[in-house]
């Protein structure tokens, strides 16, 4: 439940978050940072939870992208 709060405090704050993605030639590199010092810890709390998660093989059964056209108004 502590997951799904910070979840939706994230979302809420979604105006805090900046959000940078560089294309490499292996891959990308994102970087997700806040000048507002609740929401940035709050962005290394939900890393590191989510970080156990994939090291445990936890599958919180969260999508991992939202599907191309959704959120459109």
């Amino acid at each position: 439940m502590g997951q799904l709060s910070a979840i939706h405090d994230l979302i809420v704050n979604h105006d805090r978050i900046k959000r940078t993605v560089t294309n490499l030639p292996d891959g990308i590199r994102t970087v997700t940072e806040s000048d507002d010092p609740q929401t940035a810890q709050l962005i290394k709390t939900h890393v590191a939870s989510m970080g156990k998660r994939v090291s445990a093989g936890s599958d919180p059964g969260l999508p991992q992208r939202r599907p191309r056209g959704s959120f459109r108004s």
